[in-house]
């Protein structure tokens, strides 16, 4: 055989080939849902659930597979919250249960979250119409050979015997393999920031005004306990300048602080402990604080600060980048 005779065989020979991809694809479907509740509520959203589960005409036969993915409120009392979400999973654990005898449920809490506090994550796998039209095919076709066997079993042989056709590989009927499936998405509520500080500083000793440029690395993560609350621990570090060697300063100091989230704007405060290099590079202790107002998302923060410590009054806009 010639090379493009060859190459052309080949390619021939691979298009004809099923995709198994494809196949696995076409034997099962998945219908998502997201239920809702109210920030007390734990009975069933039936209404909810009706509306998700109408596309099922045949529930106890075409479901193979159920996920439910829940979460709980990141303000108030962790255990209460816990309490709540679990009453939730099994209030429609039950009702999943009995609509669905013959499918596979699992269930995960994932935990404090700003996503999935008071809502439930329900996906649900079902064989898909190719698949059971294949199955209910299969399933003709044996019940056809059966009948043909037992039709011909009563025709003898020489020897008296009855002679059976040997019976052809049936094959099972086809059955679709589930895995639990649980998307691998990663809620963050402890996160990382570092940012970058510009801003205008003045010496209170010299009553002099310098522009800065800073970086601040932090830590935030929710406080359980309070709606809405979070706390955040760091540093941050500024060079004050005019451009002029004599009339240089840095700074250093170690952040704590608290803030309230309101759907991505941050209203907080913070306490800083740190010093100054002054002019004559001698070392400053200075304390103080600062309010920042900002706003934030998954990947960005922007912030307002204003404060005061013992030596310098602070103004400054911080932008950063969540880690």
């Amino acid at each position: 055989m010639k090379g493009h005779q060859f190459v052309m065989a080949s390619v021939a020979l691979l298009a004809g080939l099923p995709s198994v991809f494809a196949v696995a694809a076409a034997r099962t479907e998945t219908r998502e849902c997201k239920l809702k509740y109210t920030k007390k509520e734990t009975a069933l959203p039936q209404k909810q659930v009706e509306e998700c589960l109408s596309v099922f005409a045949n529930r106890k036969a075409d479901v193979e597979h159920v996920e439910i993915i829940a979460g709980t409120s990141l303000g108030g009392q962790h255990k209460a919250n816990m309490k709540k979400s679990t009453a939730r999973i099994d209030n429609l654990r039950k009702k999943l249960t009995a609509d669905f005898p013959n499918a596979r449920i699992n269930s995960l809490n994932v935990g404090p979250s700003r996503e999935l506090g008071d809502v439930i994550r329900l996906s649900i796998i079902a064989l898909s119409p190719e698949t059971k039209a294949a199955m209910a095919e299969e399933s003709n076709s044996v019940t056809t050979e059966e009948r043909r066997l037992h039709t011909t079993a009563g025709a003898g042989s020489e020897t008296g015997e009855p002679q059976i056709e040997p019976q052809k590989e049936a094959g099972e009927l086809p059955r679709v393999s589930v895995e639990p499936v649980v998307k691998a998405e990663t809620i963050r509520e402890n996160f990382g920031r570092v940012a970058a500080r510009l801003g205008q500083d003045s010496n209170r000793d010299l009553d002099e005004s310098y522009p800065v440029i800073g970086l601040e690395v932090a830590y935030v993560r929710p406080n359980t306990g309070v709606q809405n609350l979070r706390t955040e621990m760091g540093a941050t570090a500024a060079s004050m300048s005019k451009g002029d060697k004599l009339m240089k300063q840095a700074s250093a100091h170690a952040l704590l602080g608290a803030g309230f989230n309101m759907n991505g704007i941050i209203v907080g405060a913070r306490a800083l402990g740190g010093g100054v290099w002054d002019e004559e590079n001698k070392w400053r202790d200075d304390f103080g604080g600062e309010g920042r107002l900002g706003f934030e998302n998954k990947t960005l923060s922007v912030f307002a600060g204003v404060g005061r410590t013992q030596k310098t009054s602070r103004f400054g806009l911080d932008v950063g980048i969540l880690l």
